[in-house]
């Protein structure tokens, strides 16, 4: 589930929403460091090729466009991620109309 909301600002943010088996709490404080791979039994088992580099290259990239990401999450209840982009004016015609 993909959610978009721009700001009169010319801000868009942006948020993806998984229903997978979700995050604590705990494991949150990992999720964004380079191989930041939560090693549960579980995990492994869902993803055994993952090295714990995706969202550490979304921050990465969400950095350089002078932006975060956040995560919120609980364990067994999936999670959204969240980060926003400052748009140029010239770029806001690249959105769908009416979003």
């Amino acid at each position: 589930d993909v959610s978009l909301w721009m700001s009169s600002f010319g801000e868009v943010e942006i948020s993806v929403r998984d229903n997978g088996i979700g995050i604590s709490e705990e494991d949150q404080k990992y999720l964004f460091q380079e191989y930041g791979r939560i090693k549960t039994e579980e995990t492994l088992r869902l993803n055994p090729k993952g090295i714990g580099l995706g969202l550490w290259i979304c921050r990465n990239i969400c950095q350089e466009l002078g932006s975060g990401i956040e995560v919120k999450s609980e364990y067994h209840h999936g999670a959204t991620f969240t980060f926003s982009v400052r748009l140029l004016e010239n770029d806001w015609k690249l959105l769908p109309e009416g979003e």
